[in-house]
């Protein structure tokens, strides 16, 4: 993606909103322990972590889609949305969430969304909870809200990476190499692998 003001800033208001995001969802640790035994536990909080994280996940995936001339639609659907998943190659993106106990966690909420066809299963969970909250309460649980956060933090980062993250290190396994960043405030770690033969190759075109 070309870097100009424009993404600068829309890259700064995006992870502002997240870090905000982060910081609530700490609190909730103050009372919810985050562990995987506490990964179905729904409450009213943990909708509004959610609704609020699958909305900005929305108007980042909009705002994406026209930068990268993907679409030019007033009001795109998820269906949409999946066109950014092989350009940013968002399937291959992992995070792991430094606050989990009694290790961190390992995050993939794009696994397997490769088409329009393709589903996410914490972004279905959030409609089905905001379109009918009575029958559908339990969808707002922990596991769903940080799925969510991380699917936008993974945005942010390969949407506007120059921007917002910074190298720290990368590790080399044959043609594939894993690259670590990190945002700063956020208690996450992201990683992208990359296949080395494939770059080269681009690189010699």
């Amino acid at each position: 993606m070309k870097k100009n003001i424009k993404n600068t800033e829309q890259a700064n208001i995006y992870a502002n909103s997240h870090r905000l995001w982060t910081r609530d969802l700490r609190r909730c640790f103050e009372y919810v322990n985050p562990d995987d035994r506490n990964l179905e536990v729904y409450s009213h909080r943990f909708f509004e972590l959610q609704l609020r994280a699958c909305t900005e996940f929305e108007s980042i995936a909009k705002s994406l889609l026209y930068d990268l001339s993907l679409s030019r639609k007033k009001q795109p659907n998820i269906k949409d949305f999946s066109n950014l998943s092989i350009p940013l190659d968002l399937q291959n993106c992992s995070l792991s969430l430094q606050l989990w106990l009694p290790v961190p966690k390992l995050l993939k909420p794009f696994d397997g969304w490769v088409s329009s066809d393709s589903t996410l299963s914490w972004y279905q969970a959030y409609n089905k909870v905001k379109h009918n909250r009575v029958e559908h309460f339990a969808s707002a649980s922990l596991g769903n809200t940080i799925m969510a956060g991380a699917g936008v933090f993974i945005l942010l980062a390969q949407g506007y990476k120059s921007d917002i993250l910074e190298k720290t290190s990368s590790t080399s396994y044959g043609r594939t190499e894993t690259t670590r960043y990190r945002f700063k405030d956020f208690p996450y770690i992201f990683e992208k692998p990359t296949n080395l033969f494939a770059e080269l190759r681009k690189m010699g075109n």
